[in-house]
């Protein structure tokens, strides 16, 4: 590693001793250079947190006030926002109903972005070496998990009960693990590591990554659809509400918070496993078993019955998505032979269904005790029923495209 030129007003930087007696490659970090990554990384998670903070307490705030409620009653709509703040966390939040744990996953991707722009952000205002970097990642968890048990202290009261512990482990691992690979893009370690894997293993990543965007994507669609063609549904149900325009933009935005949750689900319907509204319910292709739902708009978008028997045809769905990941990773340059080509997208196959059953991690969850206790897909069923769709789908369809498509790899430029 090669150190920066000093001046020759400037004191060398304290160089630590290898075992063998000689100086070693890596610098010992003086303690201005700590402070500077501990400012650092506590200004951008504060910044992180207040962004996605905000937004929300806004909308709570204002629907608080335009309910006719009055600014006595800010200081608790304070606290609702900052349930839903944590909520986001995947932070299950304790109401005199039962625990409430169903993650609002457009929360969490807003929280995830500024949080992988916060590790980014530190990274480059430290500057330093990679472990200067992975620090301050580090300073960006520790700093966003102490916020997030503050925001459980205060939130909690007689009617809503949060474990700061649980706030600070839960919020500081999201934290820890997007401030990471913002830092790592940030100074180039990405790349690095990515250029000492194999050509293979590189398609593979990138296979199956897209494959779960795309059944994610496909998700959405069949959310968006299903919702549009029982809108006449989803329309009583908001009318039901009588709560005016200010109130009906509230239910609006809440249903658009929970769409991504809404599309995990729909996803997992679309792989096979199903889903579930309730205790002993289920929601599949096949079968329909449902009890009393929310009044919620966004739920008129489930199935009332086993799909006909063209429906079998949506199984085919995530199959061609693996048809196509097949495809690309046919284009790219995987190594000479089938062998790695197999390699590549049998790996693709188990990362899109890895991705997609954290997905269903953080869609499944609870609405209180009783019967809504047991909500979302079955996380593990999901990931394998992925994993054998899109591995089987892109094997098949790699092997065709390279050997009777003529399919030709382009080289592989990018790490």
């Amino acid at each position: 590693m090669t150190e920066p030129p000093t001046t020759p007003t400037e004191d060398p930087p304290p160089v630590a001793e290898s075992p063998a007696g000689g100086p070693s490659r890596t610098p010992v970090a003086s303690p201005r250079a700590g402070v500077s990554v501990f400012v650092a990384a506590a200004a951008t998670a504060g910044w992180a947190a207040l962004v996605s903070f905000v937004p929300l307490l806004v909308l709570v705030v204002l629907g608080w006030l335009v309910d006719g409620r009055g600014a006595s009653s800010a200081v608790t709509a304070l606290r609702f926002a900052g349930a839903g703040w944590l909520a986001g966390h995947a932070v299950p939040v304790g109401t005199v109903a039962g625990p409430f744990a169903l993650t609002p996953l457009a929360l969490t991707a807003l929280i995830v972005w500024r949080l992988v722009r916060a590790g980014a952000h530190t990274a480059r205002a430290v500057g330093g070496d990679r472990r200067t970097a992975l620090s301050g990642a580090l300073g960006v968890a520790v700093g966003y998990g102490v916020l997030a048990a503050i925001v459980a202290l205060l939130v909690s009261t007689k009617g809503i009960v949060v474990s700061p512990l649980r706030a600070f482990l839960t919020a500081g691992l999201i934290a820890l693990v997007a401030a990471v690979a913002g830092a790592v893009r940030e100074n180039g370690m990405a790349a690095h590591v990515a250029g000492q894997l194999s050509p293979a293993v590189r398609a593979g990543l990138r296979g199956g990554t897209f494959a779960a965007l795309a059944l994610l994507a496909l998700g959405a669609l069949a959310a968006g659809a299903s919702l549009a063609w029982h809108a006449d549904s989803a329309a009583d149900t908001l009318r039901a509400y009588q709560a005016g325009p200010v109130g009906d933009i509230g239910i609006t935005l809440l249903c658009l918070v929970y769409a991504p949750t809404v599309s995990v689900w729909a996803l997992s319907y679309l792989a096979g496993p199903g889903f579930a509204v309730g205790v002993g319910t289920s929601v599949g292709i096949a079968d329909v078993h449902l009890g009393p739902l929310p009044a919620v708009p966004v739920l008129a978008a489930l199935p009332t019955g086993a799909a006909p028997a063209a429906g079998a045809l949506l199984l085919g769905l995530p199959l061609l998505v693996g048809v196509g990941t097949g495809w690309l990773t046919a284009r790219r340059d995987t190594g000479a032979g089938l062998t790695p080509l197999l390699l590549a997208t049998a790996l693709s196959g188990g990362v899109a269904g890895a991705l997609t059953a954290v997905a269903g991690v953080l869609s499944a969850g609870s609405l209180g005790g009783g019967r809504l206790a047991v909500i979302g897909p079955v996380w593990w069923q999901l990931g394998l029923a992925v994993a054998g769709l899109i591995g089987v789908g892109a094997m098949v369809a790699g092997v065709v495209a390279r050997t009777f498509g003529h399919v030709a790899p382009r080289p592989d430029q990018e790490p």
